[in-house]
Protein backbone atom coordinates (compact mmCIF):
# COMPACT_ATOMS: atom_id res chain seq x y z
CA UNK A 1 0.00 0.00 0.00
CA UNK A 2 2.39 2.55 0.84
CA UNK A 3 4.35 1.57 -2.14
CA UNK A 4 1.66 2.60 -4.46
CA UNK A 5 0.84 5.83 -2.80
CA UNK A 6 5.16 6.81 -3.52
CA UNK A 7 4.35 5.87 -7.01
CA UNK A 8 1.45 8.06 -7.34
CA UNK A 9 3.13 11.00 -5.73
CA UNK A 10 5.90 10.54 -7.39
CA UNK A 11 4.01 10.24 -11.06
CA UNK A 12 2.26 13.38 -9.59
CA UNK A 13 5.95 15.44 -9.08
CA UNK A 14 6.89 14.44 -12.63
CA UNK A 15 3.31 15.92 -14.20
CA UNK A 16 4.63 19.14 -13.13
CA UNK A 17 7.12 19.06 -16.06
CA UNK A 18 4.96 17.62 -18.27
CA UNK A 19 3.79 19.41 -21.78
CA UNK A 20 0.22 20.85 -20.28
CA UNK A 21 1.74 21.65 -17.51
CA UNK A 22 4.60 24.17 -19.45
CA UNK A 23 1.83 25.39 -21.72
CA UNK A 24 -0.30 26.38 -18.59
CA UNK A 25 2.90 28.45 -17.21
CA UNK A 26 3.32 30.06 -20.88
CA UNK A 27 -0.15 30.86 -20.89
CA UNK A 28 -0.37 32.28 -17.07
CA UNK A 29 2.87 34.43 -18.16
CA UNK A 30 1.31 35.47 -21.38
CA UNK A 31 -1.64 36.56 -19.55
CA UNK A 32 0.20 38.72 -17.40
CA UNK A 33 1.39 40.23 -20.83
CA UNK A 34 5.44 39.68 -20.04
CA UNK A 35 6.30 38.58 -23.49
CA UNK A 36 9.90 38.61 -22.77
CA UNK A 37 9.38 35.51 -20.31
CA UNK A 38 7.24 33.88 -22.90
CA UNK A 39 9.61 34.30 -25.41
CA UNK A 40 11.77 32.36 -22.88
CA UNK A 41 9.76 29.75 -22.18
CA UNK A 42 8.76 29.15 -25.56
CA UNK A 43 12.22 29.06 -27.06
CA UNK A 44 13.28 26.68 -24.72
CA UNK A 45 10.66 24.64 -25.40
CA UNK A 46 11.35 24.91 -28.85
CA UNK A 47 14.94 23.88 -28.29
CA UNK A 48 14.02 20.86 -25.75
CA UNK A 49 12.22 19.34 -28.56
CA UNK A 50 14.58 20.03 -31.05
CA UNK A 51 17.32 18.05 -29.28
CA UNK A 52 15.13 15.68 -28.24
CA UNK A 53 13.99 14.47 -32.24
CA UNK A 54 17.62 14.95 -33.26
CA UNK A 55 19.08 12.71 -30.60
CA UNK A 56 16.79 10.12 -30.86
CA UNK A 57 14.82 10.56 -27.47
CA UNK A 58 17.87 9.11 -25.67
CA UNK A 59 16.72 12.44 -22.79
CA UNK A 60 14.48 12.43 -20.46
CA UNK A 61 11.86 15.40 -21.32
CA UNK A 62 10.58 15.41 -17.63
CA UNK A 63 14.24 16.48 -16.74
CA UNK A 64 14.88 19.15 -19.63
CA UNK A 65 11.61 20.62 -19.19
CA UNK A 66 11.71 20.96 -15.04
CA UNK A 67 15.04 23.51 -15.82
CA UNK A 68 13.38 25.98 -18.12
CA UNK A 69 10.11 26.47 -16.08
CA UNK A 70 12.42 26.52 -12.38
CA UNK A 71 14.68 29.07 -14.11
CA UNK A 72 12.29 31.08 -16.12
CA UNK A 73 9.37 30.93 -13.46
CA UNK A 74 11.31 32.01 -10.57
CA UNK A 75 13.25 35.03 -12.80
CA UNK A 76 8.91 36.16 -13.07
CA UNK A 77 8.18 35.98 -9.95
CA UNK A 78 11.85 37.30 -8.08
CA UNK A 79 10.60 35.87 -4.47
CA UNK A 80 12.78 33.72 -2.28
CA UNK A 81 9.83 31.77 -0.88
CA UNK A 82 8.97 30.66 -4.51
CA UNK A 83 13.02 29.71 -5.18
CA UNK A 84 12.80 27.77 -2.32
CA UNK A 85 9.48 26.17 -2.96
CA UNK A 86 10.17 25.49 -6.70
CA UNK A 87 13.82 24.58 -6.22
CA UNK A 88 12.23 21.70 -3.77
CA UNK A 89 9.73 20.50 -6.10
CA UNK A 90 12.28 20.43 -8.87
CA UNK A 91 14.96 18.01 -6.48
CA UNK A 92 11.63 15.55 -5.46
CA UNK A 93 11.08 15.79 -9.62
CA UNK A 94 14.51 14.28 -10.16
CA UNK A 95 14.49 12.07 -7.47
CA UNK A 96 11.25 10.95 -8.33
CA UNK A 97 12.33 10.20 -12.27
CA UNK A 98 15.22 7.90 -10.38
CA UNK A 99 12.72 6.42 -7.77
CA UNK A 100 10.42 5.53 -10.76
CA UNK A 101 13.16 3.68 -12.81
CA UNK A 102 13.70 6.14 -15.90
CA UNK A 103 17.36 5.43 -17.14
CA UNK A 104 19.63 7.92 -14.99
CA UNK A 105 21.97 8.65 -18.20
CA UNK A 106 18.52 10.07 -19.78
CA UNK A 107 17.79 12.00 -16.88
CA UNK A 108 21.40 14.08 -16.86
CA UNK A 109 21.27 14.17 -20.10
CA UNK A 110 17.83 15.80 -19.94
CA UNK A 111 18.53 18.27 -17.15
CA UNK A 112 21.60 19.07 -19.84
CA UNK A 113 19.65 19.73 -22.49
CA UNK A 114 17.29 21.69 -20.10
CA UNK A 115 20.44 23.93 -18.90
CA UNK A 116 21.09 24.87 -22.88
CA UNK A 117 17.46 25.30 -23.71
CA UNK A 118 17.39 27.88 -21.20
CA UNK A 119 20.69 29.28 -22.05
CA UNK A 120 19.55 29.42 -25.39
CA UNK A 121 15.94 30.48 -24.66
CA UNK A 122 17.44 33.95 -22.59
CA UNK A 123 20.34 34.70 -25.46
CA UNK A 124 17.48 34.78 -28.22
CA UNK A 125 14.63 36.29 -26.53
CA UNK A 126 17.22 39.45 -25.48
Amino acid sequence: MQKEWLKETARDLIALASLPFYIIAVVRITIAEHKIYTWQLSIALITIYLFYFILKRSANLYAAMSIPLLIFTNIFYNNIRYLIFSGMLVLLLFLSLVYLGYKKKGIIFGAGIGIFAAIAGYALAH
